[in-house]
């Protein structure tokens, strides 16, 4: 995937994820209805549903309507990374705070490679 097509992307992504976020804080009922398909979110009252509601669950709900798994995947797959390698569940999919730092490391390495791998050939 070109870099500048995938950062378009992410930017685009995240501008939706913003705008749902918002329109679902204004109790909107088609940012409500559009965030209620997640499980987490599908059984609490609005009100609830609102107090609870995170950006990352719009992110993932954008993604979702895109026909993605989810924001998390498609994110690390624009760094040029397989969403499915096993130093993400051991930094158990948090990239702020991991639960293991070694892994995290190994991840950052590998981001850096790619990215000059990208360099050299693009």
């Amino acid at each position: 995937m070109d870099c500048t097509l995938a950062t378009s992307t992410v930017d685009h992504i995240k501008a939706e994820a913003r705008r749902l976020h918002r329109a679902a804080n204004k109790r909107e009922p088609d940012a409500i209805a559009r965030v209620r398909k997640l499980p987490e979110l599908r059984l609490l009252p609005e009100s609830e549903l609102v107090q609870t509601l995170q950006r990352r669950h719009c992110l993932t709900a954008v993604a979702r309507a895109l026909g993605l798994q989810g924001w998390d995947q498609y994110f690390i797959a624009t760094l040029g990374l397989d969403p499915e390698a096993r130093d993400w569940a051991r930094i158990g999919r948090d990239w702020v705070r991991p639960l293991d730092t070694a892994a995290r490391h190994r991840l950052c390495v590998e981001v850096v490679r790619v990215r000059l791998q990208g360099q050299r050939t693009g």
